[in-house]
């Protein structure tokens, strides 16, 4: 069976806006949220910085799974699986 949590973007924090949060079906405020997207799909609803990009754009089309753990401030989310496509 595959280990989908030692990809290198495995740990990384990425951000989504309210409106991300809305289309991707998770809460923006919720401290413990989930949601899974391709990361391509991240990359076309957001003009996201070079960090950002430096974290996605190589996933591509796989998806990832983010989740808020409690502590994060709202929108921020941690990559704790990476589903190559």
């Amino acid at each position: 069976m595959t280990d989908f949590t030692d990809h290198p973007a495995c740990g990384e924090a990425i951000y989504l806006d309210v409106p991300q949060c809305v289309t991707f079906g998770t809460d923006y405020h919720a401290e413990e949220a989930k949601c899974c997207v391709a990361a391509s799909r991240l990359l076309e609803t957001a003009d996201y910085d070079s960090v950002h990009l430096r974290i996605l754009e190589p996933i591509g089309s796989g998806t990832v799974l983010l989740e808020r753990k409690s502590g994060q401030f709202p929108g921020w989310f941690t990559i704790t699986k990476v589903v190559p496509a």
